[in-house]
């Protein structure tokens, strides 16, 4: 019986809605030219990020531990990073916002929306080149050329992770 909840959880964090035809379809994250299978129209803008079990060494780009697509364009709210990109899947805790990520002309920002909790993240960034991580609390904030750099947060503590953000397809 628990499979379905995880099941279930994986499906919507892969599907994506179209802004043509408003039909909703698998996000394929190997395909850069995906368009809908409906209408033909062209993937939006999508906050694509995936998370891998870390303990410290070399991650395996082929054995993600979760996946998560969210079409973010001018106008749509903003994406917020679920519990279970962080850490292991909970039924009880897999729907909350850890992180909310907002973006403007500067700066992409990351905000912690459960105040109450702590997680042990810290962010760093493609685009500075150096790799090195920074530890945040509520929020961090990157320029605004990590949505199409890169973006990388590491989650510290009993399960820890590494997630990799960036934005693809769509217009700015």
């Amino acid at each position: 019986m628990f499979h379905w909840p995880l099941t279930l959880a994986r499906a919507a964090d892969q599907a994506i809605g179209c802004p043509g035809c408003g039909m909703s379809f698998y996000f394929d994250f190997k395909d850069e030219a995906q368009q809908c299978p409906f209408c033909d129209e062209a993937r939006p803008r999508t906050l694509v990020v995936t998370a891998y079990e870390w303990l410290g060494e070399r991650i395996d780009p082929n054995s993600p531990a979760w996946q998560f697509a969210q079409p973010w364009t001018a106008g749509a709210p903003n994406p917020l990073l679920p519990h279970r990109l962080f850490y292991p899947f909970s039924v009880a805790e897999g729907d909350t916002d850890v992180l909310e990520l907002t973006a403007d002309d500067d700066e992409l920002r990351l905000t912690c929306c459960d105040q109450g909790s702590t997680h042990r993240l810290a962010f760093a960034c493609d685009y500075e080149g150096d790799g090195a991580f920074f530890e945040f609390e509520e929020t961090a904030a990157l320029p605004v050329a990590a949505l199409k750099c890169g973006f990388w947060i590491r989650v510290a503590g009993p399960f820890p992770r590494i997630l990799h953000g960036i934005a693809c397809g769509g217009g700015h």
